[in-house]
């Protein structure tokens, strides 16, 4: 059932209750000592190990992660409580981040990637460098074949979508961006062996330009997340591809690092990367169920070589290197929450899983990985980069442990004690990742984790974050101020709500869908029945406020800055359903896609200057999940800021006026639309259309997700859809296809 909370990409409301019923501690909680003397340098000399904050030498992490794997692998499936469940369920600042790329000979500006931070770049599928557009393209078409289907106890046949198992080859295209003339300059084909290409970064270094291609391993590893073991013998390729004549793209050099990529940025000439490892032990019984299990695990762990227990990397197939440099790796230890109580009223979590994350550097000018690195034997599952530091953060869960009848331990899954872990690492002068302490907030971050990084903020020094948990009987949501100690700790500077400024942000049940820091304000929604938009007021860190909120249909999954007094919410419409007899009745149905212009001049009265509903019920846009999807040309002072996005749009035959009714596939497009600052309005163009019904298709023959947009200060307009480019004029209907 289309319920509630499952209105955007976070997890379904049904779901999460059933995800909580099963969910197990992540390992992200305190970084703390286990030997070492804290003593030294790290990269250049000055800058220095705090002596507050001790570390972990090389030797001293192989015992570690291997302490670790066996109290992983010699435990009974069956005493587990529900561990196995866990492993075998798949679970599911700053406007000045719209950069635009200029063209030394034309001077036309280019929109380039979205970023959540102005100086930090991320990876995408596209990179703009002048009037050249560099594309990862992979054809997403879809069979449509005639298969049998059972329906009514009768064998029928039934035509419908096929996505193939193996995935099509993926491309490395240079175009020339032309509105009038765009032409291919070249194709690389990229050999897959196992890896999905996930994302570039483009790289200047006098004279040359560098495509810098991640992939990782092709399994999908985040829907087993919670199941360690489904991580390992992973890697991270790096790959530098020449592209300084965009007419002749080649590949120079790989990188292969153990563990899977979690995430990264680019900031200047540094690359930096999160990557999670687990070590892999051949023969390892998974889930081992009798003591012959145990203690064959216990044997193939005592066995294995201390090499075995840390990532290493290699250059183009070359000989293996640690990636981790003596005295840079941490542990997680335990938080106040990990000891064991015998009170049921007591939370304790489960146990952690023998994961390495590691945070490598990549000087992209020499092209070579740093010995600087650093790591710590835990987990985390998003991270945060500003220019200065970096931040990473995990979910944790605790229960209530009691015992059954026969005395056993038995955990009660039911309303966990939720906090979010989060490791602060500093950049040193030369870019080497610097550990500054651990701090904990209440509640979660939600499910998307392209939504998570938004959660999070730098400003002075200090880290605001917004966690949320729909299942307290107050405040869902909570805005805590974290800052440097002095100690390994990251103190609590403020929080809100609290005894002073008691208000909720947020009703009981909602949760948090868009939220963005943008300099001293917060703009957060909340979202369950109908639309609360709060504007909290930050000037202060000790001492943040609720400026300001407003209530309004529907919901917004992004948030952007149009200029300082106007907001661009992009998310769904949604109707209430007051008198639904399923669940408590508090809820609502998507809709279309909405956009909502909000201004925001007056932070204690925002209102709603202008909104828009794209189609009916099954209306969706990537945009909506992935802010890369989001195309945006700011204003020049004479043009209208401009955006665009892809949509495929259900707009055909609704049988029922019920607001659960869903609407046919109509077609797919690349949805235009300029915001006139002045007026405070929309202004409607004309969008481009890819597919549609009417010409035949009955569903949609590829999927939009991998679709991206660049718009031009001289009226050009260019889309990359289903591996190839589409270009023309804004405000001109029917795009042009390029020609090989």
């Amino acid at each position: 059932m289309f319920f509630q909370s499952n209105l955007s990409d976070e997890m379904p409301a049904i779901w999460r209750v059933a995800a909580r019923a099963v969910a197990v501690v992540a390992a992200g909680c305190t970084v703390v000592a286990c030997g070492g003397s804290g003593g030294g340098t790290i990269g250049s000399t000055d800058e220095t190990i705090n002596p507050a904050v001790p570390v972990l030498a090389a030797d001293q992490a192989d015992t570690l992660i291997r302490s670790s794997m066996l109290d992983h692998y010699t435990r009974n499936v069956s005493s587990q409580n529900g561990v196995l469940a866990v492993d075998s369920v798949a679970l599911a600042e700053n406007s000045g981040a719209d950069v635009a790329s200029t063209s030394p000979s034309t001077a036309v500006r280019f929109s380039d990637t979205n970023v959540q931070e102005a100086g930090v770049d991320e990876s995408d599928r596209i990179k703009i460098d002048g009037s050249t557009l560099f594309a990862l393209e992979t054809p997403d078409s879809r069979y449509f074949g005639v298969f049998p289907v059972i329906l009514n106890d009768e064998l029928e046949s039934s035509s419908l979508p096929i996505v193939p198992n193996t995935p099509p080859e993926e491309t490395l295209s240079a175009y020339r961006m032309d509105k009038n003339n765009s032409a291919v300059l070249s194709r690389l084909k990229l050999t897959g062996e196992g890896r999905t290409t996930e994302g570039m970064y483009l790289h200047r270094n006098g004279g040359s330009r560098d495509l810098v291609l991640l992939s990782r391993s092709s399994f999908n590893s985040w829907e087993y997340w919670r199941s360690a073991s489904q991580w390992a013998g992973l890697q991270t390729r790096i790959s530098w591809v020449d592209a300084s004549d965009a007419g002749n793209m080649s590949i120079t050099r790989s990188v292969d690092i153990d563990g899977q990529l979690i995430s990264s940025r680019k900031i200047d000439n540094r690359l930096v990367l999160v990557t999670r490892y687990h070590p892999q032990i051949r023969d390892i019984i998974t889930y081992p169920v009798s003591e012959d299990d145990i203690q064959r695990n216990r044997e193939l762990i005592e066995r294995a070589d201390d090499a075995e227990f840390l990532p290493t990397y290699t250059v183009d197939d070359g000989s293996a290197a640690s990636i981790i440099a003596d005295n840079r790796c941490y542990k997680s230890g335990p938080s106040v929450a990990e000891t064991s109580q015998s009170d049921e009223s007591q939370l304790t979590p489960y146990y952690r899983y023998p994961s390495v994350i590691s945070i490598v550097t990549i000087d992209l000018n020499t092209r070579n990985v740093q010995t600087n690195n650093a790591c710590f034997v835990g987990d985390t599952e998003t991270i945060y980069v500003s220019q200065n530091a970096l931040y990473l953060a995990t979910t944790e869960y605790s229960y209530s442990v009691t015992t059954d009848s026969r005395g056993e331990p038995l955990i009660r899954y039911s309303q966990p004690e939720i906090t979010t872990e989060v490791h602060k690492f500093s950049f040193s002068n030369n870019g080497a990742p610097l550990f500054k302490g651990t701090g904990s907030v209440s509640g979660h971050l939600g499910w998307n984790p392209k939504r998570k990084p938004f959660r999070m903020s730098e400003k002075d020094g200090n880290l605001r974050i917004v966690s949320f948990d729909e299942s307290r009987s107050g405040s869902p949501v909570t805005l805590s101020v974290l800052g440097e100690s002095g100690t390994s700790r990251l103190s609590t500077v403020s929080t809100l709500p609290n005894d002073r400024r008691p208000d909720p942000i947020g009703k009981p049940g909602e949760s948090l869908y868009a939220s963005r820091f943008i300099g001293d304000r917060a703009y957060l929604v909340t979202f369950r029945l109908t639309d609360p938009l709060y504007v909290l007021d930050l000037s202060n860190p000790r001492d943040p406020s609720i400026a300001g909120e407003l209530e309004l249909p529907g919901y917004s999954d992004y948030l952007h800055a149009v200029n300082d007094s106007l907001l661009l919410g992009l998310g769904k419409d949604a109707i209430a359903d007051d008198g639904s007899s399923w669940g408590d009745g508090r809820g609502a149905w998507y809709q279309g896609v909405k956009l909502a212009l909000f201004d925001v001049s007056d932070a204690s009265n925002p209102f709603v200057a202008q909104s828009i509903v794209v189609g009916k019920r099954g209306t969706h846009s990537p945009a909506l999940a992935n802010h890369h999807a989001f195309a945006w040309l700011p204003s020049n002072g004479t043009r209208n800021a401009r955006m665009a996005i892809p949509l495929s749009l259900h707009d055909e035959n609704v049988e029922s006026s019920s607001p659960t009714a869903w609407s046919d596939w109509t077609s797919n497009m690349l949805y235009t639309l300029e915001i006139d600052a002045d007026a405070s309005a929309f202004v409607e163009s004309p969008n481009w259309t890819y597919e549609s019904r009417a010409a035949g298709h009955r569903y949609s023959p590829v999927n939009l997700e991998n679709d991206r947009a660049v718009i031009a200060s001289d009226g050009g307009l260019y889309a990359i859809h289903n591996g190839g480019l589409q270009y023309g004029e804004w405000g001109v209907d029917a795009p042009v296809s390029v020609n090989e």
